[in-house]
């Protein structure tokens, strides 16, 4: 092992010279490496769907694609709102929301002929205005909108929708608190609807196990002992379709759109609006989180330049690792934007990784040279010293670092494997820049040894805080071994315990803040209707007309009985059998 690691270090100390033979010929290869990748930059794209998570062929996302293609897509603004005059059946809340609903419904009154607008996008609007309503007299069953156009001028008139709404079974905690003081508007989009032309054959294969119509028995059918197996989400052997992706900027600018029409003084005055559900989240991302990260980013860069400056006092010192790191990040975001490989916001871990790694091995390098430098030897000889000491430090921990990356792959998420890949190859391409290209820009420019009249100072002064501080660190571990080790020992006994404290949250909801309208109104939307998150089953009976069946159908209410009784966090649950 000592021999391999003399031949590396053997080998590091005559790359600077080796690259220094060939630098026309390095210099212009990676130049043009950079500058014909880069535009590869401009075609990455950011996918934050839940459905990025699996794979074309995973039962999940088959069963997700086959639910899309029979009813739609499950992606929409819930609008939860409050009448500031404390009741959403009074006369003027009424109104405004009618009116509201109109203009969003309403308009390319307002757009030239074949103008596009974001508003497109809306598939529906229901809302307390026109949700269906049954009404049952002795000779007829007659469905109307709840409100409509009669919009209650009396107290009487508006105690009546408020008895008939709150009696309603699936009214109350979806188009109506309990206090009457918030309403709810249900604004259904096309997103992740719309089919691709020429889509990819994926596998024939069920999502789950097929459960014959003739095995099925109803009188015998018990809620209780529902299994995952018996429900089949996918019958038939057919190819299911793929769909359009969307960009999340779509989100944004739907709602943005959205917004400018409720925020209109004649509905703001009336009420307040607490938008939820994924497409105004992903807005909200997009408008203000990936900001905020890209302010991170830069924060993080000038708090790097601000350290490289205070530990060597030098501009080449502080540009040069920028360039590196710089570079790295670049192509590795630029050829996922190539091959088309999407990642969400975990390529800002894999930026920050490499701003790391790429740092800490030119400060390696750079170290080591000023360390020689100010021993007395030539550029060349220290560059060299400075490779053969660190360059297998710096190998080694780029190696470990990318192969710890890599094995991530095995997780079968699509965002976490693209994350290996990304990782794994910047962290890379940042050792290589380090140690092919820094030598050659050292060479360009290298940070300055200290004059003899610092160094005369230096000495009737002391050497440097950071390194008196190494050695008193390095003497007490010597001097006293067995505190060492017992006090590290205790530490690493009290953080294996708080492993045991480390909670899953799954909410992403959660990372926002507080103050945040998306955190503001899911914790408003959950404490005043019927929350935030929704499970939809889809039940495919294997035959058609199964539904019309009295036996399906109370097997059903069984069922979500059954759920609203027995689940905890079920609140109420909706079907064909409530229609």
């Amino acid at each position: 092992m000592e021999k391999i690691f003399e031949a590396q270090s053997q080998f590091f100390q005559q790359v600077p010279d080796t690259v220094r033979q060939y630098r026309k010929w390095i210099w212009g290869l990676f130049i043009i490496l950079v500058l014909a990748i880069a535009p590869g930059a401009g075609k990455f794209q950011l996918d934050l769907s839940d459905e990025f998570f699996f794979k074309e062929d995973d039962p999940v996302k088959l069963a997700f694609d086959r639910f899309r293609e029979e009813f739609g897509g499950d992606e929409s603004f819930y609008i939860v709102y409050r009448a500031l005059d404390g009741d959403v059946f009074s006369k003027d809340s009424l109104t405004a929301l009618r009116n509201l609903q109109e203009d969003l419904l309403n308009y390319r009154l307002e757009l030239k002929a074949g103008e596009e607008s974001p508003l497109d996008h809306i598939v529906d609007i229901t809302s307390l205005i026109n949700v269906s309503y049954l009404e049952a007299s002795e000779n007829a069953l007659i469905s109307r909108q709840f409100v409509g156009d009669r919009i209650p001028l009396t107290q009487e008139q508006t105690e009546h929708y408020r008895q008939q709404a709150m009696a309603h079974p699936d009214y109350p905690l979806l188009y109506v608190s309990k206090d009457s003081k918030y309403g709810g508007m249900i604004i259904r989009t096309d997103f992740k609807t719309r089919f691709k032309e020429n889509h990819p054959e994926l596998s024939d294969s069920n999502v789950l196990d097929e459960l014959a119509p003739d095995e099925f028995d109803y009188a015998e059918f018990d809620v209780a002992e529902i299994e995952p197996s018996s429900i089949n989400l996918s019958t038939e052997n057919e190819k299911p379709k793929t769909f359009e992706p969307v960009e999340i900027e779509d989100y944004s600018h739907v709602n943005a759109a959205i917004r400018a029409i409720i925020d209109k003084p004649e509905y703001a005055n009336v009420l307040e609006y607490y938008p939820v559900g994924t497409p105004p989240m992903n807005a909200y991302v997009w408008d203000n989180l990936i900001q905020q990260v890209n302010l991170v980013m830069l924060l993080t860069l000038f708090i790097t330049l601000t350290m490289l400056w205070l530990l060597f006092r030098s501009f080449a010192a502080v540009v040069w690792p920028v360039v590196i790191i710089t570079a790295a990040s670049l192509v590795t975001v630029a050829v996922f934007g190539w091959l088309g490989l999407k990642m969400n916001m975990m390529i800002n871990v894999t930026v920050l990784l490499i701003l790391v790694v790429g740092v800490a091995d030119s400060v390696h390098i750079l170290s080591g040279y000023l360390y020689f430098r100010n021993l007395g030897k030539k550029h060349k000889q220290a560059l060299n010293a400075a490779y053969e000491k660190s360059g297998v430090a710096v190998f080694l921990t780029s190696l470990t670092t990318a192969i710890g990356m890599l094995a991530l792959l095995v997780v079968p998420l699509i965002p976490v494997q693209r994350f290996a890949m990304s990782a794994a190859l910047g962290v890379m391409l940042a050792f290589l820049f380090t140690v092919f290209i820094l030598p050659l820009m050292l060479d360009l420019w290298a940070p300055k040894i200290k004059t003899k009249k610092h160094k005369k100072e230096k000495q009737e002064n002391g050497i440097h805080l950071i390194q008196v501080l190494l050695q008193k660190v390095e003497h007490f571990s010597h001097l006293k071994p067995d505190i060492n080790i017992a006090v590290f020992s205790l530490i690493a006994v009290f953080f294996l315990f708080g492993i045991t404290k480390i909670e899953v949250d799954s909410n992403f909801v959660n990372i926002f803040g507080e103050e945040s309208i998306i955190k503001k109104s899911t914790t408003l939307v959950d404490e005043k209707m019927g929350g935030t998150q929704s499970l939809e089953i889809m039940i495919d009976m294997g035959s058609d007309g199964a539904l019309t069946q009295p036996e399906v159908l109370n097997a059903m209410d069984q069922l979500q009985t059954y759920l609203e009784t027995e689940v905890e966090h079920v609140i109420i649950t909706r079907s064909l059998v409530n229609i």
